[in-house]
């Protein structure tokens, strides 16, 4: 009974003290932590949250902001390029498109599509910390830190420039197709290398300053490093893109099932067909670009006006959107942008809309060959793979016009086979129209 009541007598205080302590940490203000050992103090530093200043902004109009992140969510606003908003996060619909949270307004926030938003690539973190000594807490930037000080290491690296091969390039907000397009640029232009990457396919790409608030990523394959061989520039590439008006059609599944046969992709300028909707759907999974040529291709509507020419478009890239998910940006005009046909109805109009479409984040391609099945019902095959074969030339890249619109057709569906065997032989390589690709427009040099 004695050694119990002694062990009480020693053990008591200590639990009690040691409750007390414990007690005491747990209401220690944060700021008085100038007790931390240098572990705790890392500790803090690596859990510190972060403080985005990254905004979107916006390069299109006009650009919708739903209630949630999909095609399916109400708009609740909508805004026009050149606008800023808060970036609060993203998340991918069930189409794969990636979409922006941003705060549309003080009390209200929304989500709007990548491919109309560009993401600025500032992030910053933000720690608060007190160092373990008798100095007040303060507020600070911590790229390393140990018990009593912080290191930072720089080390002298030799400015590297890169030269861009290509033209137009395409500047973009990582490194890879998938990310947004912040800008373009030209052919001989120069920028201060930052980085080099590989995206998930193998491709090279280089972080470099665009602008001088600004950074971004370019494709490796066009452009070099300079002073150092150009090992990867693709000049001597011949690249083919096969692309077809007016559809979709009752050709369009045997024209697919060509392409799958011979592993060819290819691009097909849609307008508005009511009850061809499955088919547009079609085209998306099997893996080739759907593009935007017009929803009535009715001249009189589409170029009396350049009101009346966005009503148009706008209607058919709402209309492939709702049917597959894809905000396509890459366009045709009806009859091309060198047409005559348009000065009918408003003389001029079509100088005013190539520099239009361009501002509002769509990118226009014409073509430099062409099959001639435009020009009457179910011209000869032989015909047609001879107008393709005569419109090559020396040509490295070539843009081929076709036509999917049906039963006035079927010859170009029947050439399809010798015109791809033929493009092969001479060397060519074939890819669908991406936002990357050369472009082929009439009267640019």
């Amino acid at each position: 009974m004695k050694r119990k009541n002694i062990l009480k007598k020693i053990l008591c205080p200590a639990i009690a003290a040691g409750l007390v302590l414990s007690l005491t940490a747990c209401v220690m203000p944060l700021g008085q932590t100038k007790d931390l050992t240098s572990q705790s103090v890392e500790y803090v530093v690596a859990n510190a949250p972060q403080v985005s200043s990254r905004k979107v902004v916006i390069k299109a109009s006009p650009a919708n902001i739903r209630s949630g992140a999909g095609k399916k969510y109400s708009v609740i606003a909508r805004t026009s390029k050149g606008k800023e908003f808060a970036y609060l996060g993203s998340k991918k619909d069930k189409y794969g498109n990636v979409w922006y949270k941003i705060q549309y307004t003080s009390s209200k926030t929304g989500w709007i599509i990548s491919s109309l938003g560009i993401l600025t690539d500032t992030a910053t973190t933000t720690t608060t910390t007190t160092q373990a000594s008798e100095q007040p807490s303060s507020t600070t930037a911590v790229s390393s830190t140990t018990s009593s000080k912080t290191t930072t290491t720089t080390a002298a690296a030799k400015t590297k420039n890169v030269i861009i091969s290509g033209n137009p390039v395409n500047v973009r907000s990582g490194a890879g197709k998938n990310y947004s397009k912040i800008g373009s640029t030209s052919k001989g232009k120069k920028f201060t290398l930052l980085d080099t990457k590989k995206d998930s396919s193998g491709t090279k790409w280089y972080k470099i300053q665009y602008t001088s608030s600004k950074v971004g990523w370019i494709m490796g394959t066009l452009a070099y490093i300079e002073g150092e061989k150009n090992t990867t520039q693709k000049t001597s590439e011949k690249v083919a893109y096969l692309t077809f008006d007016d559809g979709p059609s009752i050709n369009t599944i045997k024209i697919l099932d060509i392409l799958d046969k011979y592993n060819v992709k290819a691009t097909f300028f849609v307008i508005y067909h009511g009850k061809m909707k499955s088919k547009y759907q079609e085209i998306v999974n099997r893996g080739h670009t759907i593009a935007l040529h017009s929803y009535t291709h009715d001249y009189s509507k589409i170029y009396k006006s350049e009101k009346g020419y966005y009503s148009d478009l706008n209607k058919i890239h709402d209309y492939v959107e709702d049917v597959t998910g894809v905000d396509s940006r890459i366009i045709r005009f009806p009859g091309g942008s060198s047409n005559t046909v348009s000065n009918r109805y408003n003389r001029g109009i079509m100088k005013t809309l190539k520099s239009s479409v361009e501002k509002n984040g769509y990118l226009y391609h014409d073509w430099n060959v062409s099959s001639g099945d435009a020009e009457g019902r179910n011209i000869k095959a032989s015909k047609l793979l001879k107008n393709v074969k005569s419109g090559i030339g020396k040509q490295k890249v070539i843009n081929v016009l076709m036509h999917d619109t049906g039963r006035s057709k079927m010859t170009t569906v029947e050439a399809l086979p010798s015109i791809i065997e033929y493009i092969r032989k001479q060397g060519y390589s074939f890819e669908a129209i991406t936002e990357d690709s050369t472009l082929i427009q009439h009267g640019r040099k």
